[in-house]
């Protein structure tokens, strides 16, 4: 079916003039006008302080780790948790244009996990008591400890003429360095050399040959170097007490590298694949690279610590217990990336800052089981980049919550505290009090010629609306609404109110709006407070006037409710929160009415509960709601709702369109930064 909303030219109509390039055509029965998706979610999470303390649940439309700009809680979805108050069967009006939602979890320390859950209408279950690692492979049965032991009959090299003794063109020789050997001028066509203890080789530069050369730096052995040292297709490792030091160190050609000593290099670039690093005790660099399918082992309490950058472009890192990289900078990029940690094993990646290394988006990083990336400033990632795992943003103020002791035996001198058990909780401490954060703003847009159509701009009243609940236990305490006037274009005058739909008017003990205290409405059933009785007046204009439908001309006008309730449960929410419109006198008893087609009029509208604010001769309706996305986007003056943005007919027509208001076309419509609560 082809829709285009249509103008009217009736002799009642006292808006702007309709534009003649507008067809009229006429709406569709199947149109609901919803822009968000209703579905019911359970949360199940691990308790580990036996149901003594309250875990917060919070439910937002983006990461508020990974982009805590733009993350906005989902009016509703807050609450506190603990065994004897579940989080079962929430209702929440999710926007349509998400396939996601975040589920996050605040720990009664402060501590925060994300969880991401694909959106299904009807019902979702959030279960992080399964969150069972299948990614995660427990590498370290695979990583044996490299034999260190000289065979029988290894050459000694004591001195730099002891080197006569090889058989430079041989492929299987074996020698074993005991003094310092300089080894900057022979070909390294090498097969096997032990570093033993008091030896120290000087000068290579790069090593490599047509069988596998193979390295061990033996407890008290040493290799230094001085510029760069390359290795292509080796075999090296370094046993405990060994030493290798130097600039930079390059790993190319399936070189495999175990170092159970201390490695203390400039630079450390893994550049291929089939490479790998095991690391089982203490390696120190300024810059790690790790790139092109290339894999880190970091073993069991084991220490990484790149003082400038760790660069992961491309490859895989495994976590064991307790192993723990320490940067200023970690960067990811959008290339396919693994970190992985058998689950119930603490791991950590300890950051200032991470971000994107190349400027894009980082969607391809898969991260699994429990290690944890923290971000002391916080992370700097494209909205399109996609992690999902255990991150922690010290913006909040909380250091990483992973517990990694110290190393007595040197491996890792610095560890990390985690979580304090010394955080001040008493029985009587814990309060199941709640007030929601920074919630999802909606955009309302209203036609003022009710019951007659309009020329359908949007634009004769727009308002942006965000609102929180207060809460304790499963009791509602209180009501915050922030409504904020955008525009007025029309000629009469419009004032505008809100029901809470189910709140009875009896359990409200007090309403302030800007600070002040005001009354509800009388002759209501359900709690209705009048917000303005002029919108003209409101943006400083004239009657008449219009205000910032073909430009940002005045300031918009906020006003800040806050009601107190008693005997209440549920929230306040998108499908409860009847907005409407009122032309003429607020005060009458018998008032003229706009409100959208999903919600009924109170009872001193001149309508019948049963009215349906939807023309009957074409189904189209007088006013909408929309999520507020980054701005508050409307159409301007004398442009129909269907030019202004992209893909609305199909809405109109009872379709699927979700996001459409995200789409809008450029030139057509007036923006505005969007409310917050």
């Amino acid at each position: 079916m082809s829709i285009l909303l249509a103008a009217c030219t009736s002799d009642l109509y006292e808006g702007d003039t309709p534009s003649p390039e507008t067809d009229p055509v006429h709406g569709s029965t199947n149109a609901t006008f919803l822009t968000t998706k209703t579905t019911q979610l359970t949360v199940r999470l691990k308790d580990e302080f036996d149901g003594k303390r309250y875990y917060t649940v919070e439910v937002f439309t983006a990461h508020p780790i990974l982009y805590p700009e733009e993350a906005k809680v989902i009016a509703g979805s807050s609450q506190k948790v603990r065994e004897d108050l579940p989080y079962e069967d929430v209702e929440l009006h999710i926007p349509d244009m998400l396939d996601n939602i975040y589920v996050c979890i605040t720990n009664p320390r402060g501590y925060k996990r994300v969880y991401e859950c694909p959106v299904t209408e009807g019902s979702i279950v959030c279960d992080t008591e399964a969150d069972v690692d299948t990614k995660a492979v427990a590498f370290r049965a695979a990583v044996s400890e490299p034999n260190f032991t000289p065979e029988s009959n290894a050459i000694e090299i004591k001195y730099t003429t002891d080197l006569d003794k090889l058989n430079w063109q041989s492929q299987n020789w074996i020698c074993k360095i005991t003094g310092e050997i300089d080894l900057s001028s022979i070909p390294y066509n090498m097969a096997k050399i032990y570093v033993a203890d008091g030896g120290k080789i000087k000068g290579l530069s790069s090593v490599s040959g047509r069988t596998k050369p193979f390295i061990r730096v033996l407890q008290g052995g040493t290799i230094e170097f001085t510029g760069e040292l390359t290795f292509n297709g080796c075999d090296i490792a370094i046993q405990k007490g060994g030493t290798v030091t130097g600039n930079t160190f390059n790993i190319s050609s399936s070189t495999k590298l175990y170092n159970a000593g201390l490695l203390d290099v400039n630079k450390i670039n893994i550049n291929q694949g089939g490479c790998s690093v095991d690391n089982a005790c203490y390696l120190k660099c300024k810059t790690f690279l790790l790139g092109a399918g290339a894999k880190l082992n970091l073993l069991e309490s084991s220490y990484l610590e790149a003082e400038e950058k760790f660069d992961l472009k491309q490859g895989t890192i495994n976590f064991d217990a307790h192993a723990q990289i320490k940067t200023p900078l970690f960067q990811l990029s959008n290339n396919m990336i693994s970190i992985n940690s058998p689950k119930g094993i603490g791991s950590l990646i300890w950051a200032d800052k991470i971000e994107a290394s190349d400027g894009g988006g980082v969607r391809n990083t898969s991260v699994t089981g429990d290690v944890e990336l923290y971000a002391k400033s916080g992370f700097k990632l494209p909205n399109s980049s996609h992690i999902e795992g255990h991150l922690t943003n010290g913006l909040e103020g909380k250091g990483a919550s992973t517990s990694i002791p110290k190393d007595e035996g040197g491996c890792n001198p610095v560890g990390n505290k985690g979580e304090s058990d010394d955080d001040g909780f008493t029985e009587d401490s814990e309060t199941s009090d709640l007030v929601e954060g920074n919630t999802q703003p909606y955009t309302y847009m209203f036609e003022d010629n009710w019951p007659v159509k309009g020329d359908y701009d949007m634009n004769d009243l727009v308002m942006g609306v965000a609102f929180k609940t207060h809460k304790e236990g499963q009791q509602t305490t209180g009501m915050d609404i922030d409504a904020t006037l955008y525009a007025i274009g029309a000629n009469k005058t419009l004032g505008v109110a809100f029901q809470i739909d189910g709140l009875l008017a009896s359990n409200v003990t007090g309403v302030t709006l800007n600070g002040s205290a005001i009354n509800l409405e009388s002759g209501q059933k359900y709690a209705v407070v009048d917000l303005f009785e002029n919108a003209h007046q409101a943006l400083g204009a004239e009657t008449g006037v219009f205000v910032n439908t073909y430009s940002i001309e005045h300031f918009a006008r906020e006003y800040k409710v806050s009601l107190s309730l008693k005997g209440t449960k549920g929230s306040i929410n998108v499908n409860n929160f009847n907005l409407f419109v009122v032309s003429g006198d607020m005060n009458a008893d018998k008032r003229p009415e706009i409100h959208l087609p999903m919600f009924k009029a109170t009872d001193r509208a001149n309508v019948s509960k049963d009215y349906q604010y939807i023309t009957e001769e074409d189904n189209l309706m007088w006013g909408i709601y929309v999520p507020t996305v980054g701005t508050v986007c409307y159409p301007k003056e004398k442009v129909n709702l269907v030019d202004a943005f992209e893909n609305v007919i199909p809405w109109l027509g009872g379709g699927e369109a979700p996001g459409w208001y995200d789409k809008p076309i450029g030139g057509k419509v007036i923006s505005y930064t969007a409310p917050s609560l």
